[in-house]
C-alpha cells in the first residue's frame, strides 16, 4: 500500500508524519488491467483510436516534485534485506500538472505563517522556502535554430540538477539524503529508460524475523528543486 505525506517532520517514534499530501499523481499508465495476458482489458480510454487494440506498452509512474511531499510505501515480508526502486529521472514540469504551479509543500502555508501585528494587520512570521529561484523552466530551454531535425521520440535524459538538489529516501523513518553527485553515483542505468537505485542490501536486516520476514516502510521526496524537477517512481522490488 502507499500514501502521500507532506513536510519533513518525523513523529516521536521516528516515523514520518502521515499528514495527507496532494501532489503525487499517476502519469502515463493506461486504464484497465494491463498485466500482459492475451485476454486482459487494457487501454480502453476515450483517447484510443481503437478500444480493441488493448496495447499494454507504457512507462507509467507515480510522479511528483518537491512540493508533492513524501511518498510512502509499505513493503511486506522483506526476508533477504534487499529493496530496489526503479526511478524515472526524466519527467518534465508539465507531466506533474497537479503540483506544477505550487510554491510550497501541498500548496499550503505553514501553521503560524500569518500572525496579527499590533495594528491588527496580518504579516508573515514564517516564510516557507520555495527554492523556486532563477533557473529557467525545463520546457523553456533555448533551442538551436539551426537544428531542423524533427524529434519523434521524447527526451529521456535526466535534466541538469541544481546544486540545491536532494533526493531523500527513508527506511522505517531513517532518512538518507543524496545530492546530485551522490544520486548519479548510486543510480544504475541498466538500459536507456531503466534506472534503479538500491535502497537496501543488508542480509542481516531480517535476521530473527522467521519465515514471515519484516514489513518495511519506504518513503521518497525531492528537495531543493521546487517544481522544476519532477521524478517518477514506477517499481519497487524486494526480497
Amino acid at each position: 500500500s502507499l500514501r502521500a505525506v507532506v513536510g519533513p517532520e518525523l513523529s516521536g517514534d521516528g516515523k514520518i508524519t502521515d499528514e495527507p499530501g496532494e501532489g503525487w499523481e499517476i502519469w502515463g499508465e493506461p486504464q484497465g488491467l494491463c498485466d500482459g495476458t492475451y485476454d486482459a482489458v487494457c487501454g480502453r480510454s476515450t483517447d484510443e483510436p481503437c478500444i480493441l487494440l488493448g496495447h499494454h506498452d507504457a512507462r507509467g509512474a507515480i510522479v511528483g516534485n518537491e512540493w508533492a511531499g513524501w511518498l510512502i510505501m509499505n513493503i511486506p515480508a522483506v526476508k533477504e534485506g534487499i529493496i530496489v526502486v526503479k526511478v524515472h529521472s526524466w519527467h518534465t514540469k508539465d507531466e506533474n500538472p497537479r503540483a506544477k504551479n505550487w510554491k510550497s509543500v501541498n500548496a499550503k502555508r505553514r501553521l503560524g505563517e500569518l500572525e496579527n501585528n499590533s495594528d491588527g494587520e496580518e504579516h508573515a512570521s514564517v516564510v516557507y522556502r520555495t527554492n523556486d529561484r532563477s533557473w529557467p523552466d525545463l520546457e523553456e530551454a533555448d533551442l538551436d535554430p539551426s537544428d531542423q531535425r524533427r524529434h519523434l521520440v521524447r527526451n529521456y535524459d535526466t535534466p541538469e540538477l541544481p546544486e540545491t538538489f536532494a533526493f531523500d529516501y527513508a527506511i522505517n523513518g531513517e532518512i538518507t539524503s543524496l545530492n546530485s553527485t551522490e544520486f548519479d553515483e548510486k543510480r544504475q542505468k541498466l538500459q536507456r529508460v531503466v534506472e534503479t537505485i538500491t535502497l537496501m542490501d543488508d542480509p542481516e536486516f531480517s535476521s530473527g524475523a522467521g519465515d514471515d520476514g519484516k514489513d518495511v516502510e519506504v518513503a521518497f521526496r525531492l528537495r531543493g528543486v521546487g517544481n522544476n524537477i519532477v521524478f517518477g517512481i514506477s517499481h519497487i522490488y524486494w526480497a
